[in-house]
């Protein structure tokens, strides 16, 4: 069973989506601690972010001040 190819696209796809939730709640608590509270709204957008995107908000939330410059960085993302 460990040798199906369903079983890896399954197994793939649930590794990354581990992956992808646990890059999320590190983003959020380094945002919370660099920024404050979040409100509730910003944190849904981030939850939506591809697994990409939060890495590179990982990265981008260094260079923010203020929750301003949190919002433009979502905003320049959806363009």
């Amino acid at each position: 069973m460990r040798e199906s190819v369903i079983f890896q696209e399954i197994d793939s796809a649930a590794e990354e989506r581990g992956l992808r939730k646990g890059e999320i709640n590190m983003v959020l608590k380094l945002l919370n601690h660099r920024l404050g509270f979040l409100e509730p709204s910003l944190k849904a957008q981030i939850e939506t972010l591809s697994l990409s995107d939060v890495e590179e908000l990982g990265t981008a939330l260094f260079d923010f001040s203020d929750v301003a410059d949190l919002v433009a960085w979502l905003q320049a993302i959806a363009d």
